[in-house]
């Protein structure tokens, strides 16, 4: 949960108004928790991840303001036109930039440490540890345009920030504290991004570090670059809306940026919103309430939407910061945060149904049993898991899989169409233990429809064994238990696969269906996961 520390004085001045003295339920309609007060300094835990916008004292300034009555509905926001340019070149890595110019701000230290403060947090989440994005702030009286953003040399020299003598790129990625912490997402890459103006003065190393020079924000600055860049050119655009919201709250007039690619132009920042259509009777049918149409219009301008009234449909337009909404539900669920969830009447379910264990469960606890019974120690891995630990470290060509479109953490970035990955990885982490080990996992795995168009949920269960003497003959015997106690005739047929050794790799056959895979693991895959135990496994899945 992100967690910020914030200036009542400062919050005060943003809003226009006092705090009441239970702000704790003020906050609360923001998803935030008081963590502690010392003085001036509130730290607030905020519970809501999605609301990206939250993450700086000015969107949380921004959207108490609407509960305060202070403002409501959308907040307008423009860019003014103007002549500034940014050249960018074919950049495999990273390709995509967008920009803004703010001048008239009026920075002090404190305002340097908000900024800082919501770049850090925007940058390590949304921006995946700026994998995804990575945003860079500029003096602008120091630069001349047109700036340039392209590929360069490893070669290239220039003081980074924090240091007082010129290293090269490379330099830079080995020994830089801000290098060596995320040049893996510049591996493999000849050509590092680099960021320059038109008299060849270098204003940073994209997502890496700026330079001392020109990358250094001072209270005396008034005027300044935002740039954002990435991989995905709408959450770049994003992240520089919400950055430059921000700064424009914080009094600053904003001018926008033409980003010149190869085959194309574009002008950033852009300030669209959104609309979504949402019906009365639904909302009321989720939330247990009788609002009437033009009530839920009242807490939508609440909760800084322009909504509108049309009979039997609300028209919502939602503000270009709020990248989190996106469907009509996230509507219903601000409805209920301005109503206020202490205000809607708890109901006893009408229905009575007693509990009871499921089939499926049962059959799950029978697999354990029958696995301990071998002498196997029993893992849990979460089901989310990353293609690294999936394919890459398993040797494994990508099968169809199913990925999250915008993961929170690089260590979750897909769902597991299978067990034995995860079980080889627990291996790997328990090298220090004692051998011979034994170890099983019954649980989910989550693979693709035939037809692409969703995904199916099954039942797996997988085995691995990691000893000096272990063979194909010991987990074929452990698999023969595992299925004649079970009543399952099964047979093996001969099978080529990356994570197995060739000539000692099967397929488990019941009733003319693959069911699952058996073999002693490929030495290259030891290698991958650190394992200096020979290791044998099998895996089967329900109905294959």
């Amino acid at each position: 949960m992100p967690t910020l520390e914030i200036s009542k004085k400062d919050l005060e001045q943003l809003i226009g108004k006092k705090l009441p003295e239970n702000k704790e339920e003020l906050f609360s309609k923001i998803k935030a928790e008081v963590e502690k007060e010392v003085g001036d300094t509130i730290t607030l835990e905020l519970n809501d991840t999605n609301r990206v916008d939250l993450w700086s004292v000015e969107g949380i300034a921004r959207e108490l303001k609407g509960h305060l009555g202070v403002d409501e509905g959308i907040k307008r926001y423009k860019a003014r036109k103007s002549k500034y340019v940014i050249n960018a070149g074919e950049i495999k890595v990273r390709p995509y930039i967008a920009a803004c110019v703010v001048k008239g701000v009026e920075l002090n230290n404190h305002v340097i440490k908000q900024l800082m403060q919501q770049q850090e947090k925007i940058d390590s989440t949304y921006g995946r540890t700026r994998k995804k994005t990575s945003i860079g702030l500029y003096n602008l009286d120091a630069l001349t345009f047109p700036l340039t953003y392209d590929e360069a040399s490893q070669d290239t020299e220039f003081v980074p920030l924090g240091f007082k003598q010129k290293m090269s790129l490379k330099q830079i990625l080995k020994k830089h504290p801000k290098g060596v912490a995320y040049a893996h997402i510049l591996e493999g890459v000849d050509k590092p991004p680099l960021f320059t103006d038109a008299t060849g003065k270098i204003l940073s190393m994209p997502p890496i570090i700026n330079s001392n020079e020109l990358g250094q924000i001072k209270p005396e600055h008034t005027n300044l670059l935002v740039e954002v860049t990435g991989t995905n050119e709408e959450a770049v655009r994003n992240v520089l809306t919400l950055i430059t919201t921000s700064l424009f709250d914080r009094g600053g007039t904003l001018y926008d940026v033409t980003i010149k690619y190869s085959n194309r132009r574009s002008i950033t920042p852009v300030f669209e919103n959104t609309s979504l259509r949402v019906k009365p009777e639904e909302i009321n049918k989720e939330l247990g309430l009788e609002l009437e149409p033009e009530e839920i219009v009242e807490l939508l301008r609440k909760m800084r939407y322009n909504a509108f009234s049309r009979g039997k449909i609300i028209d919502v337009q939602v503000s270009s910061y709020r990248v989190d909404v996106i469907h009509p539900v996230d509507v219903t669920e601000d409805v209920a945060i301005a109503f206020g969830y202490d205000k809607i009447e708890p109901e006893m379910p009408k229905a009575f149904t007693v509990g009871g264990v499921s089939k499926k469960t049962k059959q799950e606890r029978l697999l354990r049993k029958l696995f301990t019974s071998m002498g196997c120690q029993e893992i849990r891995n979460m089901v989310l898991t990353n293609t690294e630990k999936l394919f890459e470290k398993m040797n494994a060509k990508k099968s169809k899989f199913i990925e999250i479109e915008n993961p929170v953490n690089e260590s979750y970035t897909c769902a597991r169409n299978a067990l034995l990955p995860g079980l080889v990885n627990t291996l790997s982490k328990n090298t220090h233990a004692e051998y011979p080990q034994k170890i099983f996992e019954v649980g989910q795995v989550i693979r693709t429809s035939s037809n692409d168009m969703g995904s199916k949920t099954k039942t797996g269960a997988g085995m691995c064994v990691a000893s000096k003497e272990t063979s194909f003959s010991e987990i074929k015997q452990h698999l023969d238990w595992f299925m004649k106690s079970r009543g399952i005739n099964y047979s093996l047929k001969p099978s080529k696969n990356k994570a197995f050794i060739e000539g000692r790799c099967g397929e488990i056959i019941v009733k003319n269906r693959s069911v699952g895979i058996i073999g002693e693991v490929h030495p290259a895959v030891l290698k991958n996961n650190q394992l200096k135990m020979p290791v044998t496994c099998f895996e089967v899945t329900e109905n294959g």
